[in-house]
């Protein structure tokens, strides 16, 4: 922002002054304006040939009248007609009068006997009824009334320029810059000697122009009193064209961080404080935005009073670009992770969680089942092998549509029943797993029996279904995780094969006589399914039963392989 020297300014200050005296004169009647001369004129005009008219009618030349007329229209510029009408009405004229004079009232040729007997009063109306550009005068002829003299001038000019440039304003205009011409040089001379960098001395301010950071000695008014060289450069000014400039002409706007829109230098003299490590950013005219470093010290006596601040400017504008950016690549790195986390989230539910029950899938469940296992503080774990009876034929009397209702739903009711105690896992199908890592046999056989029963007791998914469950436990001595899983296995296949929606422990199966189970009623929807599968399963219990009685002890894997010839 560019500024004047204060002596221009001054200089301008005291012209407009003397051109306000000019106003003032005017309005004080001290100073006469061009139309008041003019009137003047005019009535000494009219005066003067009154009396060469007057002088001519006394000395009987009337003749002589016409041609003094004449004579006096043509040596006055301002002047366009004469005319003398008589007392009797007659109209003597020199130039085009009768044109240029407009006849009041009182000059119409009736009225002019009356007259001559006027009184003051109404002879000071017929002069108020002329025309401002005219003027008229009585003539005496041996003391009495003869008639009057009317001179008509030529009428003033008025219109928007006369209104604004019309007297008084060339005057003033030229009175104020004259004055302000002259004073300019004198103002010039003056601040020569009383220039305000000769406050510092040569010493401090060759120390001043020596710093990196921009110096600014500011009074309490906040003009710059001293700028050192750093300071000169941050405005792109010379530092001695800045003395006597407020340094609040300048964009400067404070950071938010601060809490305070109040400059820094401003903020010191008015608290009586340093104020430092203040942001402040300064706008220049086609520049980008610079920061700086603001630490501001007020100036105090020796009594005690503040004559000014100091104010240094760190340029940290290429450090604080750096952190900006540095704040938005932390920014995006932290949304990079965030996205990161959330696919990583994901991922992890889609390797570790069944994506149709939203339970855990047969590769989660191992790695937790040996981890359970493998943990000594876990003295305690138990396994319930769960398979819905007769699935296959919802999937081929519903649709596999149905089908995956059923087992999401029926995955949710394992879960809600099973909450924080256990983990419930889908091994494939339609067959599910419940660990349950710090229960044993018994607590297991109930909690599965309570399954059991809200199955059979309620719909899933509009469908009355039934399951059977196998139970063991780690108190049954397996002999490591696939054991114990392998128990509640085989528990599951005597339950499938002892009628299903049944829980069998794995210590209770050799107990069970296959033979004389007895199969719980049949539900409304499993009518047509057992009149499928009966015919198989009874030869499989016959055939059972005869191997039972054959032999009292059946090898282990003889069992284990009957178990899993039957078909579920």
């Amino acid at each position: 922002m560019h500024q004047l020297k204060t002596a221009i300014r001054l200089a301008i200050c005291v012209g407009l002054i003397a051109s306000a005296a000019i106003w003032v004169a005017l309005s004080l009647g001290l100073l006469q304006s061009p139309a008041g001369y003019q009137a003047q004129h005019r009535v000494t005009v009219a005066r003067y040939v009154s009396v060469v008219a007057s002088s001519l009618i006394n000395s009987k030349r009337d003749n002589q009248l016409q041609l003094a007329m004449e004579q006096f229209v043509a040596s006055e510029p301002t002047l366009v007609s004469i005319g003398v009408r008589t007392a009797r009405g007659t109209l003597l004229s020199a130039g085009p009068h009768e044109a240029n004079w407009k006849v009041p009232v009182s000059y119409s040729s009736e009225t002019s006997r009356s007259n001559r007997t006027a009184t003051g009063i109404e002879q000071e109306r017929t002069k108020q009824a002329l025309e401002p550009n005219q003027v008229s005068a009585e003539l005496l002829a041996n003391g009495r009334y003869y008639g009057s003299i009317e001179l008509a001038f030529k009428p003033e000019i008025t219109n928007i320029w006369s209104m604004f440039f019309g007297f008084p304003v060339p005057l003033a205009t030229f009175i104020g810059a004259f004055v302000s011409l002259v004073a300019w040089p004198i103002f010039e001379r003056s601040f020569k000697y009383l220039d305000p960098s000769q406050v510092v001395p040569d010493r401090v301010r060759s120390a001043l122009d020596t710093m990196a950071e921009g110096v600014v000695l500011l009074d309490m008014n906040n003009e710059i009193g001293h700028a050192n060289e750093a300071f000169g450069q941050i405005l792109d000014r010379e530092p001695h064209s800045l003395l006597g400039t407020a340094i609040d002409d300048y964009v400067w706007t404070q950071s938010s961080d601060f809490g305070t829109r109040e400059l820094p230098w401003s903020q010191a003299l008015k608290e009586r404080r340093p104020v430092c490590g203040v942001v402040v950013n300064l706008t220049l005219t086609d520049q980008p935005t610079r920061k700086f470093i603001v630490n501001a010290t007020p100036i105090v006596s020796n009594q005690n009073e503040c004559r000014g601040v100091l104010v240094s400017f760190e340029d940290v504008t290429a450090m604080e670009n750096k952190k900006h950016e540095l704040s938005q690549m932390i920014s995006t790195l932290r949304q990079s992770r965030d996205e990161v986390e959330r696919q990583n989230v994901k991922l992890n539910f889609l390797a570790s969680y069944d994506q149709l029950t939203e339970c855990l899938n047969r590769r989660e469940f191992f790695k937790r089942l040996e981890k359970a296992w493998s943990d000594e503080s876990t003295a305690r774990l138990a396994i319930i092998m769960v398979d819905i009876d007769h699935f296959k034929n919802v999937n081929d009397t519903h649709g596999h549509g149905k089908g995956d209702e059923v087992l999401r739903d029926f995955g949710r009711l394992l879960r809600d029943f099973v909450g924080h105690d256990g983990t419930v896992a889908r091994m494939g199908g339609e067959e599910f797993v419940i660990m349950l890592p710090h229960a044993t046999t018994g607590p297991a056989s109930r909690l599965a029996e309570k399954v059991r029963q809200a199955v059979c007791s309620n719909e899933i998914s509009g469908l009355k279904i039934t399951a059977s469950m196998g139970v063991s436990s780690r108190e049954l001595r397996p002999m490591d995780a696939q054991h114990l899983l392998d128990q509640a296995d085989q528990a599951l296949y005597t339950a499938k094969n002892n009628g299903r929606n049944r829980v069998v422990r794995y210590d209770e199966r050799d107990a069970m006589d296959v033979s004389q189970a007895v199969e719980p009623a049949a539900t409304t929807d499993e009518v047509p399914f057992e009149s499928v599968d009966d015919q198989p399963e009874a030869v499989i219990r016959e055939v059972e039963a005869l191997l039972n009685l054959s032999t009292s002890l059946s090898a282990p894997t003889t069992r284990k392989a009957k178990i899993r010839s039957v078909r579920r």
